[in-house]
Order: C-alpha cells, then sequence, then structure tokens
C-alpha cells in the first residue's frame, strides 16, 4: 500500500437499512447517470456485503448493457461479473455484453486481473 494511502473503514457487520437506502438512491437516478466503474462498484459492494437485491442488479444489469462494452476496463468487467457470480444472479445477456471486453483485451492485459 502507497503512503499516501488512507485505509477505508470497512463495515464490520453489512448494515441492511444503509443498503437499503443507497439501492433506492441508486435506482432513483437515470441509468445513464452510472460511469462503468461506478456500476461494477456498486454491485461489487452488495455482492461483498452478502445481501440479495434483484431489483437493483436488475437496474444495474440494464445500465451496463447501455453502454458500449469498450467503456469498460477489464477490471470493471471482471469486478462486475464477479459481483453477479457471488450475489448468485445470472445474467447471460450481461455476461455476453461484457464479454466484448474481455475479448478484445490483449492477452498481456489479462494478466493483471
Amino acid at each position: 500500500t502507497p503512503k499516501s494511502a488512507i485505509p477505508l473503514p470497512r463495515l464490520a457487520v453489512p448494515d441492511p437499512p444503509l443498503f437499503a437506502h443507497l439501492s433506492a438512491a441508486a435506482l432513483e437516478q437515470p441509468s445513464d447517470a452510472f460511469s462503468p466503474h461506478a456500476i461494477a462498484s456498486i454491485a461489487n459492494a452488495v455482492a461483498r456485503a452478502g445481501l440479495v437485491d434483484p431489483p437493483l442488479f436488475r437496474y444495474l444489469s440494464i445500465a451496463a448493457q447501455r453502454k458500449p462494452p469498450r467503456l469498460f476496463s477489464l477490471q470493471a468487467a471482471y469486478n462486475l461479473v464477479n459481483a453477479y457470480e457471488r450475489a448468485g444472479a445470472t445474467d447471460a445477456r450481461l455476461v455476453a455484453h461484457l464479454a466484448a471486453t474481455v475479448l478484445a483485451a490483449p492477452a498481456a492485459d489479462l494478466h493483471e486481473l
């Protein structure tokens, strides 16, 4: 960790009311309001907390599929697919959409994941 990095606090126990509030706020936003990185980060946070939020995951899938695959970094594509896997959410269309990012990446870039 670089010396300038400030460690972020981690919740010892997921706070369902907090996540429910954040989910509701996200669902109120237009789907184009989120960058590919933000879409992946939101999905990843919910999945890491071990929470189940099908409406949010459906919404994030729609938002992601409205973005050209080339806008997703390899890391964002990986994090998003991984979040869906951890959350037990299946979305073949989203995976197919993001596959274009991974398949277009040079092999040398894939080792960085």
